[in-house]
Formats: C-alpha cells, structure tokens, sequence
C-alpha cells in the first residue's frame, strides 16, 4: 500500500490477487504466486482465471476446467469456456451452450444458454438468440433452479448486475431501470 515493490518484474502478465493467490504468466504458461511472490501452483496452463470460492478456472490446450488451492484439478471434466465461481455456482460451455455447475461440480442448471453471467443476488442474466432469425439476443434471468426469475425480458443491457436494486437495461428504444420484480423503476428515456 506504500508503493513498495513486493513482487519483482518477472512476469509477462499477471492477474489480480484473489484468496491469496495470483495467476501469473511466465514463458507462455500460468501459473500462480502467494502474496509473497513464492510461486504455489507449478505454471503448466494456457491460461488460468483468478481463484473464487475456492476454485480456479484454467485453461489446457482448448479446453477449461477447474483447480483447487494445492493446483490439483478438482474434476475431469472439460469445458469449451468456464468462469468464476459466484453464489456456489460457475457458468460452463458445453457444445456451444452454457450451463452452471456446483460447487460440488456437478452440472446444477443444464446447458442450454447461448451466453451466460455469474450469479449476484441470488440471479444469474442468460440469453438466447431467437428462432426468428435476428441476431440479438434476449436476456432474461434465471435463480439458481435455472427457472426464469423475472417477468420481463431485455433485447440489450448494461452490465450483468443489480446494483443497490435496480438494474440498468436497454428496451428499445432507449435505456431504463428496472428493479427485481422487473417492474421500471426509473423511466425509459431515448438512447444516451
């Protein structure tokens, strides 16, 4: 916090520390440091994501898939994409499709989601792309059963999260914001 250096320069790129560790890169592999600098987990990934709820999703050749603390792979199982742990649950990629696992990374919410947000507040936001052709997705959101949440569904939006109750959504349009039982709680204004 005084500007110290406390890691030396040795690291092509380097994440944020996250339960005590950092995923670094060295030589084109991950690997990650304790608030030290002492390298804990050997780097051997292609890529490697911070740790959250006491996992970590790397990535080995194409595939992704999830380390604990002492860097030994918490399952066999291998993902298109994976992300961060949030409320117990991680957004998985399987044939193109997303889906959630548990924490005891066993698949909670089947993949059949075209994208896919962490959990905050008890909601994950997830989208389709419509039958009908188009391009844009709707976004809708989902509790942890992976049931629809809310009675409304945005074409757009601005930022996966409810933030001090009110989430900021494009409904063509302009943009609005909505609270958690969907209902607009700020006006839909023109674009800004």
């Amino acid at each position: 916090k005084k500007g110290a250096l406390v890691v030396p320069f040795q690291y092509a790129y380097g994440g944020s520390f996250s339960e005590g560790l950092a995923p670094v890169q060295r030589d084109g592999k991950w690997g990650y440091i304790d608030g030290d600098g002492a390298e804990s987990i050997p780097f051997q990934f292609d890529d490697a994501r911070g740790f959250s709820e006491m996992f970590a999703a790397v990535k080995v050749g194409d595939r992704w898939s999830f380390i604990d603390r002492e860097g030994l792979f918490a399952t066999d199982q291998r993902f298109e994409s994976a992300y961060d742990f949030s409320e117990g649950y991680a957004a998985v990629q399987v044939d193109r499709r997303f889906g959630y696992l548990d924490k005891s990374l066993s698949m909670a919410i089947a993949p059949r989601f075209d994208r896919a947000t962490s959990f905050h507040d008890g909601l994950a936001s997830v989208s389709e792309i419509p039958s009908s052709g188009t391009s844009v997705s709707v976004w809708q959101f989902i509790d942890a059963s992976g049931k629809r949440a809310l009675a409304i569904e945005f074409k757009d939006y601005f930022g996966p999260i409810f933030s001090e109750g009110l989430l900021a959504a494009r409904m063509y349009p302009g943009w609005g914001y909505y609270d958690k039982t969907g209902a607009e709680a700020i006006k839909n204004e023109s674009a800004f």
